[in-house]
């Protein structure tokens, strides 16, 4: 029987399996004198975002009485996040990371 367990099992592997890429990832977007805190600034400011997810979507909810309503703030932050990241991050395929700028 598929019960919660189970599919919080399954739900922890597709973070792990979107987490791990994440930090090989954006370390090599950042010049190696300043990568360490260009990471941890990345990596906390996205956790922000994220963190108050549950209390935006649940006060737009509230606002609304819309169930969907929430999702907008997901959306919105997803969209601004594609177009900061096609405009600004550089390719670094086959560069040496020391020349990463």
């Amino acid at each position: 029987m598929f019960d919660a367990d189970h599919a919080h099992a399954v739900l922890s592997i597709f973070v792990a399996m979107a987490s791990a890429p994440l930090s090989a990832w954006m370390v090599e977007m950042f010049p190696t004198r300043i990568r360490a805190t260009a990471f941890a600034m990345s990596y906390n400011i996205g956790g922000w975002f994220g963190g108050f997810l549950p209390a935006i979507s649940f006060a737009a909810f509230t606002a609304t009485g819309n169930l969907y309503a929430g999702l907008w703030y997901a959306v919105g932050v997803l969209l601004v996040a594609l177009v900061v990241s096609g405009l600004f991050l550089p390719e670094t395929r086959g560069r040496a990371l020391e020349r990463v700028t």
